[in-house]
């Protein structure tokens, strides 16, 4: 038997309470709510105790989610809160642990793929956008000794017709060149004045293409050196 200590409590009715001298420790208090609860389960709440307060928390520790983070800080400070039986058998069944856990890995390998993917891209068009300079030769993006006078510089060639233009896109596709593809992407060549090597652009666009796509190489140079001759003259 307890005895009463000197001074009795008034809980929130008005009735006096007893206070054990021995001060054990409190028994849980039952929450309002579920700790684990499952949509339409409507059930009496229990009390927590030590074995089912750890298993409890066993089972949300590989979970990784909502109980477990807003349980953060509070595990060792239980038992405390109550939950319904059927929540708590399903919550704690291993089959069902199982199960959570091999959709969540699969979830965040899904996630771990879209972001390489993503990781692969972005660099690529942002080197591709700030770094290619096109008032340098497009392809090289070097400045290059003329091959026929070593103490000269071989001159840029301004792009000036759509089918320079879209043979040189068209090589870069067949060499699956990311970099020029991404950096010429929708852009007007012949307005952006985009400029290469005449040497760098006949090996460049020299790959193994459809022998229409040939025919439309040779009369983007053609035209190109019309042009230069042309701009000579003047």
């Amino acid at each position: 038997m307890f005895r009463k200590s000197k001074h009795a409590a008034l809980n929130n009715a008005g009735v006096e309470t007893m206070a054990c001298s021995l001060n054990p420790r409190p028994w849980p208090v039952v929450s309002k709510s579920c700790l684990c609860h499952s949509d339409g389960i409507k059930d009496t709440l229990t009390s927590f105790t030590e074995i089912t307060w750890n298993t409890f928390k066993d089972a949300a520790f590989p979970r990784k989610y909502t109980i477990y983070g807003n349980m953060e800080g509070k595990w060792d400070t239980g038992p405390f809160g109550g939950y319904h039986r059927s929540c708590y058998q399903m919550y704690t069944a291993k089959s069902h642990i199982e199960r959570v856990v091999r959709k969540r890995k699969s979830e965040e390998i899904s996630d771990d793929e879209d972001n390489s993917e993503m990781q692969r891209e972005l660099p690529l068009t942002r080197y591709s956008l700030q770094s290619t300079n096109i008032k340098s030769c497009i392809i090289c993006q070097a400045e290059k000794t003329d091959s026929k006078d070593r103490r000269r510089k071989e001159k840029l060639t301004t792009c000036q017709t759509l089918t320079a233009g879209e043979s040189l896109v068209n090589a870069a596709t067949i060499r699956d060149d990311q970099r020029l593809l991404v950096a010429l992407d929708g852009q007007d060549l012949i307005a952006l004045e985009v400029c290469y090597h005449r040497s760098c652009y006949r090996s460049y666009t020299n790959v193994k293409i459809p022998e229409e796509s040939k025919n439309q190489n040779d009369e983007a140079e053609n035209s190109d050196l019309r042009g230069s001759i042309s701009r000579t003259k003047e």
